[in-house]
């Protein structure tokens, strides 16, 4: 191509712009020409040379396939051209495109960027008419319909008016699609603040792409394209131009500065950005590229600053921010993200808001005072007295408190000379000298110095703190102390509202003062930490300090190597795994797409069911056939057949629309015959039979001797074996006591036990202990697998007031909805429940293969006896 380019382009001069610069009369991109010209004999002399060259090179011209534009004083004129006496139409005549853009007889955007409009407004539409969940709407837009629009965005002249014109209709839908109100502000939506949600503004894409075309432009190497650069119009509010010229002077100033150290880390240490005077042209592009994004953020902060409400997190210092990834985005439920977002952002529909908005009573429904969300989560008095903020508190502070027992169990399985043989410190190298492997050993954290540390926490009895180090009354959340090493951790959690974080770490500071000056005294290191997390997820940087008091963690979990220590074998392991990741990406996305063989993508919060060969060989065919065709909802089902082959969809029982979903837990014929009670009761003979066989061993042994039956995680040094004896691991509330009772409602109505409280409610099981009076409750639904969480928050709201009446007489509640899908998969809340009543390891996956088939046999027994209309249980 370039031979022929050179051989034609000879027998013209090109177009010569005011400064001076000529352009060459012939381009080419791949197998696309454009010629440009300044008369007609030009031209046809052009096409000429061209033709015959081409020919020669046993190639042709397509003429219809090709434009011809002719402009004559701003004005266009009809002008025809001819190749091999064939004429090449005109632009007046059809209208082409070319990389992505087109070219009408306007010569403007305008029909384009109405066109663009309708097709962003088609697109939100068929993305919001599919049947998956809101998250999944807003996955398929952002990685489906967003990138189709950028390319437009950048090659048409779109003014900001435009686009953000799109970005409201974009945004209306994102709202809908996470279940937040109108009055939600796009600032929350974008901006990098203590949430931040993995979304990319339309408005901040645009800005970078034209950001980035202007640079592409002006800094290219090609004096003809740097010459020629256009204009990018975008209107009067914002201009590539002015944007790219203000982001390099912003970089020529950083230059000037230097590079600022970041952190308490020594020089050099962080990231280093390029310097603009050295940078490449690729690296000033991206420069200028995120210059442009940090403005966009700058912009959007001063934005919050002047929303009074949904502004605040503005105000919110010492706390770690919270990124939602797209995983995690997947993996959480609907209404947990929904409740998220609009907490962080204050837009909850507390009282105080609903009367805001509606004109309804903003009187808080416990205690009669005005009720904002503040109040709500951490100022209701009623609230504090039933125990609520102190329930929230616990389950905070027992999270905590597991992860420091696994630390402490690990530090007193190794001496203090082994783990200063672990460390890794930094040690400088002299000009000259090579780095070597031994250097001098780091300093040890306190927590390191002692392998005898004793830890108490102040969660299921009151915590007595030792007398050895001071005599107080004070009960601080937890205490972590070593005799040789004469040091103490006093750790004291708080779960406050963000904005009164610094005041409660500054609180509970005091409050342990006095005790850490007496301590002192007797010869003791007092270490106080006073943490926090707040009432709405999010972590103080006191947490973090605590944290990282003991580094805790590194090494647990699966380990992948590093592709630049990877071997060759591992290398190609790698790629290969890389491909299966890929593959298995291909077909959930096109599971996405598909409305009804596609639903299992809205499964949220069960267990994946993985059917192994031995399995596979045991299992009965038509059983086989009924698992996956249940799944994926391609049974015989009479609204199937009705679509099939067009027969009656009416179901045989009560004449109503009959899906598999009506068959399986919709019936009301059913439902009063007892069928689907009948399976009910079969998934919980199972479950009840094995919380049962538990009971029976831990009444059977004393909490002492269960301490010692656990076995938690000890590191072996090197040289040295395992041994049984190590530090005892914390028991769980069904391990704290040896006299548990157990009622199922199963052969007769269940008669809630009435020292517990006076009620009708027949719960599924209940399991007490009148010693250390905790009680269980659980209620077990068979329900849809798409139905599970509505299920679960069903169940939950029922049994909670008759939780609050125990508690208030001095039993420790847990309610557990569990739930196993209808056809056969098992809810991560029964996992939960089972790990609670000590059902682990090969005993707990025993557990959910039986539970699972027994609720898949009893559907299928259902199915099969669908048209009789006599029920008989077998």
């Amino acid at each position: 191509m370039e031979l022929i380019i050179r051989a034609s382009s000879w027998v013209v001069g090109g177009e010569r712009l005011e400064s001076g610069l000529r352009l060459p009369p012939i381009r080419a991109y791949m197998d696309d020409m454009t010629t440009i010209t300044n008369t007609k004999p030009c031209t046809k002399r052009l096409l000429d040379k061209l033709q015959s060259n081409i020919k020669w090179a046993g190639m042709k011209i397509k003429p219809s396939k090709s434009r011809s534009i002719s402009i004559v004083k701003g004005q266009l004129v009809s002008e025809t051209f001819f190749v091999s006496e064939e004429p090449i139409p005109t632009i007046l005549e059809k209208p082409i495109k070319s990389l992505g853009r087109w070219y009408n007889a306007t010569l403007n955007d305008t029909e384009q960027i109405e066109q663009i409009r309708q097709d962003t407004i088609r697109g939100l539409k068929q993305i919001n008419n599919t049947a998956l969940p809101g998250k999944l709407k807003l996955w398929c837009f952002h990685f489906g319909l967003m990138p189709r629009l950028l390319w437009p965005l950048t090659i048409y002249e779109f003014t900001s008016s435009h686009v953000n014109r799109l970005e409201r209709l974009v945004n209306a839908q994102i709202r809908k699609w996470l279940g937040l109100p109108k009055c939600m502000s796009s600032v929350g939506l974008y901006v990098d603040g203590p949430l931040s949600l993995p979304l990319s503004n339309l408005t901040e894409e645009y800005r970078c792409a034209k950001a980035r075309l202007e640079m592409t432009l002006t800094e290219s190497q090609d004096p003809c394209v740097r010459g020629a650069a256009p204009v990018l119009r975008t209107g009067n509010k914002w201009t590539p131009k002015a944007a790219v010229t203000d982001a390099k002077a912003t970089l020529r100033h950083r230059d000037i500065m230097g590079h600022v150290q970041q952190g308490r880390g020594g020089f050099g240490l962080g990231v280093m950005t390029p310097l603009w005077e050295s940078a490449s042209s690729a690296e000033r592009r991206h420069m200028v590229v995120e210059e442009v994004r940090r403005q966009e953020e700058a912009a959007r902060c001063a934005k919050a600053v002047s929303q009074a409400q949904q502004g605040r997190w503005m105000r919110w210092d010492g706390i770690a921010k919270k990124k939602i990834s797209w995983s995690e985005l997947w993996n959480m439920e609907s209404n947990r993200l929904s409740f998220v977002i609009r907490a962080t952002y204050d837009i909850l529909p507390s009282p105080t808001n609903l009367s805001l908005w509606l004109g309804e009573d903003s009187a808080c429904p416990l205690c009669s005072a005005p009720a904002n969300l503040k109040h709500i989560l951490v100022g209701c008095k009623t609230s504090l007295s039933q125990g609520r903020y102190t329930w929230r508190h616990n389950q905070v502070l027992r999270c905590l408190a597991s992860a420091i027992e696994q630390k402490r169990t690990v530090i007193n399985a190794t001496s203090p000379k082994k783990r200063r043989m672990f460390q890794n410190p930094i040690a400088f190298v002299q000009e000259g000298k090579k780095h070597t492997a031994k250097g001098p050993p780091a300093m040890l954290r306190p927590i390191e110095a002692a392998n005898d540390w004793e830890m108490r926490v102040d969660l299921d009895k009151s915590l007595a703190f030792p007398p050895n180090i001071a005599s107080t009354r004070l009960r601080p959340d937890l205490v972590l102390w070593s005799n040789s090493s004469h040091k103490v951790f006093i750790v004291e959690l708080t779960v406050p509202w963000e904005e009164a974080i610094d005041e409660a770490y500054e609180r509970k500071k005091l409050r342990y003062s006095q005790l850490a000056a007496e301590a002192e005294e007797r010869g003791w290191s007092v270490l106080v930490y006073p943490v926090e997390v707040g009432c709405r997820g999010f972590v103080a940087n006191s947490t973090i300090r605590l944290l990282k008091e003991g580094r805790g963690g590194f090494g647990l979990g699966v380990m992948t190597p590093l592709w630049e220590s990877a071997s060759s074998a591992e290398r190609r392991h790698m790629v290969v795994e890389e491909v299966r990741r890929q593959e298995e990406a291909a077909r959930c996305a096109k599971a996405v797409s598909q409305a009804q063989q596609g639903r299992w993508m809205r499964w949220d919060g069960i267990a994946k069911k993985k059917i192994s060969w031995s399995e596979l060989w045991n299992m009965e065919s038509n059983r086989l056939s009924f698992i996956i065709r249940a799944t994926y909802d391609i049974l015989p089902s009479p609204t199937n057949l009705s679509l099939w082959l067009g027969e009656d969809s009416a179901c045989p029982l009560c004449s109503a629309p009959a899906n598999l979903k009506h068959i399986l837990v919709g019936c009301k014929t059913s439902l009063s015959q007892g069928r689907y009670t009948w399976r009910h009761n079969q998934v919980l003979r199972c479950l009840a039979s094995a919380i049962e066989q538990k009971r029976t061993v831990i009444n059977a042994t004393s909490p002492k001797k269960r301490r010692m039956l656990q076995n938690p995680i000890a590191f072996v040094q090197e040289g040295k074996k395992h041994t049984a004896k190590g530090p005892p691991a914390m028991l769980r509330p069904i391990e704290a006591a040896n006299d548990w009772e157990m009622r199922v409602d199963l052969d007769k109505s269940l008669a809630f036990p009435p020292n517990i409280v006076s009620t009708r409610l027949r719960p599924d099981l209940v399991l007490w202990s009148n010693s250390s009076r905790k009680v269980f409750i659980v209620e077990l639904t068979v329900p849809w697998e798409e139905a599970i969480d509505e299920a679960y928050e069903r169940k939950k709201l029922r049994y909670s007031q008759l939780a609050a009446e125990a508690e208030e007489r001095g039993w420790s509640v847990l309610v557990y909805p569990v739930e196993v899908g209808c056809r056969g998969f098992v809810a991560n809340s029964t996992i939960r429940l089972l790990k609670e009543v000590g059902i682990t390891g090969r005993a707990q996956k025993k557990l959910i293969k039986e539970l699972a088939t027994s609720a898949e046999k009893s559907s299928h027994w259902l199915w099969l006896r669908r048209k009789e209309i006599a029920w008989g249980a077998k």
